[in-house]
This record gives structure tokens, C-alpha cells and sequence, in this order.
């Protein structure tokens, strides 16, 4: 990409287009929400100019070792950041995170001087950033306080029924998340455990939703991201606002009868 100077870079307006839009869902009040990216090589090169201001080096502890960070170079969200301000002017919110060849020690790069430290949630964003380097389909993560998930976490608790109401409540659900949605259940917020159990769960879906917490999604682009956290945060409102009607409640459509209505079955 050749970005001329002065020119800002569109991973910038990209990031605060989405911050905007979720903040506008509500899905981020006070600092909840952040994003991360695994940067390309070439995304590396062209950034490193917008985060001139080296913060002392960090060192993750022995009991949040991650494997195969060596190396990678992540742009996340700073903790205390919020997405309404974001959406306005990402770069002071954003910290530049490169890991040296231990995987390690790291150095945060900022855009601005003063004291910065990466999201509350570093150690689920890396674990899963590990897991899925070389994946350009999956460098790219979300994560929101998405309301409607987190009211059907509330009411439904186990972990293959809440991923099948997701997918017979809306054609969509079916058709865009087929593989269905990864349910973690209530694990303390920014503890390895929650990044390992998150990295675990993203081996093999893209959406994950966190008991009560909110949800994380990941893509080959924040848009894709968004599209997961939409769709399936949509089919857990309906799913909410009908749960006091679910003994006669009945869906038009059913993934495994396309055409003709009839109960879901899974309440």
C-alpha cells in the first residue's frame, strides 16, 4: 500500500469506524470493548512512524506464558481507552506491541508520550493472536459487551442449547455462522484462564460469547468481525424477548426442515 506522507493510514479510519458503530450499539460503556490486529509485515513498516514514543519494556509472567508470540507485532487497544473516543481519533488510544525473539519480553510503542498500558484484556488478545499466527483470515479481533447475548446468558447456561437457539432463531445465524458460536462460561475478566479458554474455543469457531460478559469475535477484517457480533447478538434478542413465550412459540423457519415452520425444539 502506498501511503503518502501526511496521509493517514486506513486501518485508522477503519478502527474508528467500528469503534464508532459500537459504541453507538451500547456495546461499550465506560472502557468495555477493545480490538486488536496481527500486523502484516508491511503494515508494521508503514505504522511504526504513527508510534515514535517507546514505553519501558514488559515481560509476561511465568504464569501467563503464551507460546508462539515470538516475534509478532499487534496493535491494541489502550487500557482506559474509550470506543466513543476512538471513533473520533484512535491513534492516542492505541498502543503498537512487539514481542522480541523470546516471545517474552515485549516493547509498547505509543503515539503520544506518557504513561500507556495495553487493554485489560492483552492476555486474551495475544493468546488468541498466537494461536492463529500465519492465518490472515483470523488477525483481526472484537471484542464487545453485545447486550442481547449477554441477557441470553442470564437464561440459558448450557453450552450446546445456547448455540443452537443462536442458529435456529434467524435464517442468517445458519447461513453466516454455520460452524456456531463458542459459549465460555463466567470466568473471571482478564485472567490467563479466560484467554486460554478463548484461544481454545477460537481454534475452531469464530464468534465466542463469554457468560454474562460480552463476546469476541475474530476475522480477516473488522467488518467481518462486526458482521458476526450483529448477527448473532440480533438472534440472542429475539431469543430473550421470547423466552417467556417459549412453550408456544414457533419459528418460521427451521435449519433442518427449510420451507415449512414448526417449533425450534430447543427450549
Amino acid at each position: 500500500m502506498n501511503i503518502q506522507a501526511g496521509d493517514r493510514h486506513p486501518l485508522f479510519d477503519k478502527i474508528a469506524e467500528i469503534a464508532g458503530i459500537i459504541f453507538e450499539h451500547g456495546w461499550a460503556e465506560a472502557f468495555g470493548g477493545n480490538i486488536s490486529v496481527r500486523l502484516t509485515d508491511v503494515e508494521r513498516d508503514e505504522l511504526i512512524g504513527e508510534f515514535p514514543f517507546l514505553l519501558p519494556t514488559g515481560r509476561l509472567e511465568e504464569k501467563h506464558a503464551i507460546p508462539d508470540l515470538a516475534g509478532l507485532s499487534v496493535l491494541i487497544k489502550a487500557s482506559g481507552a474509550r470506543m466513543r473516543q476512538l471513533r473520533r481519533r484512535p491513534e492516542p488510544y492505541l498502543l503498537l506491541m512487539e514481542f522480541g525473539d523470546n516471545g517474552v519480553e515485549y516493547v509498547l510503542r505509543a503515539s503520544e508520550p506518557g504513561e500507556r498500558k495495553p487493554s485489560s484484556e492483552y492476555l486474551t488478545h495475544l493468546a488468541v493472536q498466537a494461536a492463529k499466527r500465519g492465518d490472515l483470515e483470523r488477525r483481526f479481533i472484537l471484542h464487545a459487551h453485545t447486550t442481547g447475548l449477554n441477557k441470553l446468558g442470564h437464561l440459558e447456561t448450557d453450552y450446546k442449547r445456547f448455540s443452537r437457539l443462536l442458529r435456529d432463531t434467524s435464517p442468517e445465524t445458519a447461513e453466516l455462522i454455520p460452524e456456531g458460536v463458542a459459549f465460555i462460561d463466567y470466568i473471571r475478566p482478564g485472567t490467563i484462564d479466560l484467554a486460554r479458554a478463548t484461544a481454545d474455543s477460537l481454534k475452531r469457531k469464530r464468534l465466542a460469547v463469554w457468560r454474562c460478559h460480552g463476546s469476541v469475535a475474530v476475522g480477516p477484517d473488522l467488518d467481518s468481525c462486526l458482521d458476526l457480533l450483529e448477527i448473532a447478538d440480533n438472534a440472542a434478542e429475539m431469543c430473550a424477548d421470547l423466552w417467556g413465550k417459549r412453550d408456544s412459540w414457533q419459528s418460521p423457519w427451521n435449519p433442518k426442515d427449510k420451507g415449512s415452520g414448526g417449533p425450534v425444539g430447543f427450549f
